[in-house]
């Protein structure tokens, strides 16, 4: 994997409007229009973080095939986080469960997708976890 740097900000800022938008009933919204860098909102001036686009459906539940995840390389990953892990030298997005899964002891690679199996972590696997996502990008075009 050849990693490239993130700019902590552009030359190309997004105009966002300053409001909340009710997900229930309509309401009336309004505020002042501010210009934002996506680029900084998402790596937050992270040294340590990158993106990388998704492939696949193992995680459609959360993170569909197509959508941008963003990774911080420097995050320690806790139970249940999203991470980036490098298995056997392939890379794969999943779910951290360092302490079992459904009655099973070890550590497991869980995929949010039930037709997709869990996968054990074993000690002859060269296993690195790489990153905590910590963003996604869903496009719904």
């Amino acid at each position: 994997m050849k990693l490239l740097p993130l700019f902590t900000e552009s030359d190309y800022p997004t105009d966002a409007l300053l409001a909340r938008v009710n997900a229930g009933e309509p309401i009336e919204i309004g505020g002042e229009i501010e210009q934002i860098d996506l680029n900084y909102m998402l790596a937050r001036g992270n040294p340590y973080a990158m993106l990388i686009r998704v492939r696949g459906d193992s995680m459609s539940a959360e993170i569909r095939d197509g959508d941008w995840v963003m990774i911080d390389r420097a995050r320690t990953p806790q139970p249940n986080d999203i991470v980036l892990a490098n298995i056997r030298g392939g890379y794969t997005i999943k779910k951290f469960k360092p302490a079992g899964h459904r009655g099973k002891n070890g550590l497991f690679l869980v995929p949010a997708n039930d037709i997709h199996p869990p996968r054990k972590v074993t000690d002859e696997d060269a296993f690195d976890i790489i990153g905590v996502v910590t963003s996604v990008i869903h496009s719904f075009v």
